[in-house]
């Protein structure tokens, strides 16, 4: 028998309300009673279970979770879930199972952030999972964070020797040197691998340093003091601070000399074209993509918008591969109101730290212009969970961010679009 979809609709209204004050009780009842409208909605169910998640209910918001994954395969957000629930209960193996394949849906959903966060901590709970740790050296080498790659080659080069596969160790301490040639890290592995010496094994990290679950404390947690800002300085919106910043990286590109190795952090153009930078093929003629690069910088600095926007596509049909590129074309495009194609440019974007927040915000205005409010409120308020984690202290952020993510899957599970474009 089929359920009053008013009352279900009410119900659900009634369980927003109150879990938008945080009153997780009387939301996961109002939510309870609208299930039993429709016991296998799936919005229901994803509320329900981020209520009793909440309420520090981890049993039984298992159970929902597991239900909403099922229904919903492709699906990241129940799979974390899952996973930090997992770890709750010391099952801390399939908790990593699952942080893992929870990254390998963001990821497909090109939320970059998002899937290294839960890589992160899958190789916390189990330090030895070298299929998380590959795709985060990976990921981290192909955003220029190499630091952070550096540190997960010679992790899992250290597992590879413990394994008593030597040389495939010796082969991943020299590819982090080439990324990091100071790196005293990964000269001391060289060292200790040449003198038949063991690599330490990783070992885990600190809970709150690693991404993984923050409880929190149902009621009383101390309020943070609003930052201060000097009203004498004029801020600058992050769209164009970060629109500044990829056109200043892109003029760096063009101008670098042929042979010239990166000593900041971004390969030459040369050596993007060799196949080890942000070029996607060997054979991609430098000289062409140069030539479109300049041409757009050019046409961008005279304010001639469309012109800019051709010769940067030409260059990065070319072969470059950048994210600076990606999302100057993404708001070259959004400056033309071509929202379809902005939306696939700052798609590529959106994981790179630099460029997370504008390319959110645009992002949320893009898909809003398009009529897709559910996909645009999933952006405006993942570009505010950004910007409120950037002007909190950063032992603070972690803890933010979590708070931020039941109301986030909450929206994203919600069909009605009035809610959308409330928000």
């Amino acid at each position: 028998m089929a359920g009053n979809r008013a009352h279900f609709n009410d119900l659900m209204n009634k369980g927003h309300t109150t879990a938008w004050d945080l009153e997780w009780e009387k939301a996961a009842a109002y939510y309870r009673q609208a299930l039993d409208e429709f016991p296998d909605d799936t919005t229901a169910l994803s509320y329900l279970a981020s209520a009793l998640f909440e309420l520090t209910r981890y049993d039984e918001a298992l159970q929902y979770y597991q239900k909403v994954a099922q229904t919903t395969p492709e699906d990241p957000l129940p799979v974390e879930k899952i996973a930090q629930i997992l770890e709750t209960q010391n099952s801390y193996e399939a908790a990593a199972e699952t942080a893992l394949r929870a990254a390998e849906l963001h990821f497909a959903r090109k939320d970059v952030e998002k899937a290294v966060e839960n890589w992160t901590r899958s190789i916390t709970l189990n330090p030895e999972n070298i299929r998380s740790r590959t795709r985060l050296a990976l990921t981290y080498e192909r955003t220029n964070r190499k630091p952070q790659a550096v540190t997960q080659y010679l992790a899992i080069a250290s597992l590879m020797q413990h394994g008593g596969n030597k040389d495939r160790a010796v082969e991943l301490v020299n590819h982090a040197l080439k990324l990091a040639p100071e790196s005293n890290e990964a000269k001391q592995a060289l060292g200790l691998l040449r003198a038949n010496q063991l690599l330490p094994r990783p070992t885990p990290r600190s809970a709150r340093t690693s991404g993984a679950p923050v409880l929190r404390k149902p009621m009383g947690a101390p309020q943070l003091e609003a930052p201060r800002q000097d009203i004498s300085e004029k801020p600058i919106d992050p769209i164009s601070a970060a629109g500044q910043k990829a056109l200043s990286i892109l003029a760096e590109l063009m101008f670098e000399q042929p042979e010239e190795e990166e000593t900041n952090g971004r390969r030459s153009l040369s050596a993007i074209a060799m196949g080890t930078g942000p070029l996607s093929a060997a054979r991609v003629e430098r000289r062409q993509i140069v030539l479109h690069l300049s041409q757009a910088v050019d046409f961008q600095a005279r304010k001639r918008i469309p012109d800019a926007a051709d010769q940067l596509e030409n260059a990065v049909h070319s072969g470059l591969n950048h994210p600076a590129a990606y999302f100057d074309l993404g708001l070259l495009r959004f400056q033309l109101s071509k929202w379809d194609d902005s939306i696939r440019q700052l798609q590529h974007a959106v994981g790179h730290p630099d460029y997370a927040l504008a390319a959110r915000l645009l992002l949320g205005q893009a898909f809003r212009k398009i009529g897709r409010p559910k996909d645009a409120a999933t952006h405006f308020l993942e570009a505010l969970k950004l910007a409120d984690s950037a002007v909190i202290e950063k032992e603070y952020a972690p803890s933010l961010r979590q708070a931020y993510e039941p109301i986030i899957e909450a929206f994203t599970h919600d069909t009605a679009n009035q809610a959308h474009d409330k928000l």
